[in-house]
């Protein structure tokens, strides 16, 4: 399928799966970031689908959970390398807990950013952020 550039048969695992394959592997000019996150999108979003299918609320949960982390994530690197809100917009992931508003709206000031189930992760980020700001 992929050699073929023929990516309607992943449509059984995401709608949206084969024009972000198109987009990924069409000839010419590279965006590497974008590619690894429309890959990191799809791999997430088939993940939670999986989970969905066998009713497996815990395994949905986790996936969920590795997609806050991963923003969590995304958000400070972010905000250190002084990108615009809109990159940061741009590359967070859809799926998880947390709604993407809520770094959106933190991007100005990431120290009002306060999601209570991942304090310890977000304040230890504060934490390096503070230090390499020094």
């Amino acid at each position: 399928m992929v050699k073929s550039s023929n990516f309607r048969e992943f449509n059984k695992i995401s709608d949206v799966m084969p024009a972000k394959l198109e987009a990924i592997f069409k000839p010419g000019k590279k965006n590497v970031l974008l590619s690894d996150y429309y890959l990191e999108q799809l791999l997430f979003d088939v993940s939670v689908a999986t989970a969905k299918k066998y009713k497996n609320d815990f395994l949905a949960d986790i996936v969920k959970k590795q997609i806050d982390i991963k923003n969590i994530n995304t958000f400070f690197r972010s905000v250190k390398q002084k990108k615009e809100k809109d990159f940061l917009k741009q590359y967070l992931l859809t799926g998880g807990h947390i709604d993407k508003e809520i770094f959106l709206t933190a991007f100005d000031n990431p120290a009002s950013l306060k999601i209570a189930q991942y304090e310890v992760l977000i304040n230890s980020a504060k934490v390096d952020f503070d230090k390499a700001a020094d």
